[in-house]
């Protein structure tokens, strides 16, 4: 079986020898091959939110300082910058366990 790489490539090369007239009905087929592959990464995409949204937990000031390893105060001063933090309300921040676990794994 080709790899996916060989068989761009194979097409490739084969484009130089389309003719103007093919040129149409070619494109309409390739747009439809690009759907096909856009909608397997929206796939994966919506089930790569669908289970982190399942296995998610917003977690308020105090577990996720301790989970972090920090004060509540450091965590309330950089709260704006941390990319797990979600905002409720004006005065009602959470914090996402799963998005927490990510950004720890990407400071180590």
């Amino acid at each position: 079986m080709k790899t996916v790489t060989a068989i761009i490539d194979e097409l490739e090369r084969e484009l130089s020898g389309v003719s103007p007239a093919e040129a149409p009905a070619l494109i309409v087929r390739l747009a439809a091959c690009q759907a096909v592959l856009a909608s397997k990464m929206s796939a994966d995409a919506i089930d790569r939110t669908r289970k982190m949204t399942l296995d998610d937990q917003l977690l308020g000031v105090e577990p996720a300082a301790k989970i972090l390893g920090v004060s509540t105060h450091w965590l309330y001063r950089h709260s704006s910058t941390l990319p797990f933090t979600r905002r409720l309300g004006p005065k009602q921040l959470r914090f996402s366990r799963v998005a927490m676990g990510e950004w720890i794994k990407t400071q180590q």
